[in-house]
């Protein structure tokens, strides 16, 4: 699927975001999310036609926000478009929809959103029984606040296994500040 000239119109390539988005790498969920790009329109909102809506807009920018491309500064012009849109009302479009859209858009840039991305690397890479075992991974924060500092915890499966155990003691996670 190419969501950058495949034949998938606005709303299934959103869809396609969202369900690839909880199933692929953050590299490739991004890589996809990246197409939506092709309907930006110059209000800087989105729309599947000419004009750009409210309604697809939010829609667009919340799959983006799940890819972690949030940072990108089409996303910032397409949120001031979103944030004009709003009416007196307090709606958008005075749409049940494009508001519910927009108010998750919203709130979802006021808080932290930790994510671990890239490889996670294991030392060594086939321990033996009671061997220290190190382990190491990038993480981000995609949201518009800072992280408080938090515990980590670690889990492991044995393969034999149905359930996951945590490691007795978990290591802190330190304050990671927004990369918005």
């Amino acid at each position: 699927m190419n969501l950058e000239s495949g034949p998938c119109d606005l709303l299934t390539s959103v869809h396609s975001v969202h369900a690839l988005a909880a199933v692929v790498s953050a590299g490739d969920a991004a890589m996809f999310a990246r197409g939506l790009f092709r309907w930006q329109r110059a209000a800087a909102g989105f729309g599947a036609d000419d004009q750009a809506s409210a309604f697809e807009t939010a829609l667009v920018l919340n799959r983006m926000q799940e890819a972690g491309i949030a940072a990108d500064p089409r996303v910032a012009a397409a949120e001031t478009y979103l944030g004009g849109q709003q009416r007196s009302d307090g709606s958008w479009a005075g749409s049940v929809s494009a508001t519910a859209e927009s108010i998750l858009w919203f709130v979802s840039r006021q808080r932290a959103d930790l994510r671990v991305f890239g490889a996670i690397s294991l030392a060594p890479i086939e321990p033996i029984q009671g061997q220290t075992i190190e382990f190491g991974f990038d993480a981000e924060n995609a949201g518009s606040v800072a992280a408080a500092a938090s515990d980590l915890v670690v889990e492991y499966r044995l393969s034999s296994a149905t359930s996951w155990t945590a490691v007795p003691e978990p290591a802190l996670l330190p304050a990671l500040e927004s990369a918005l």
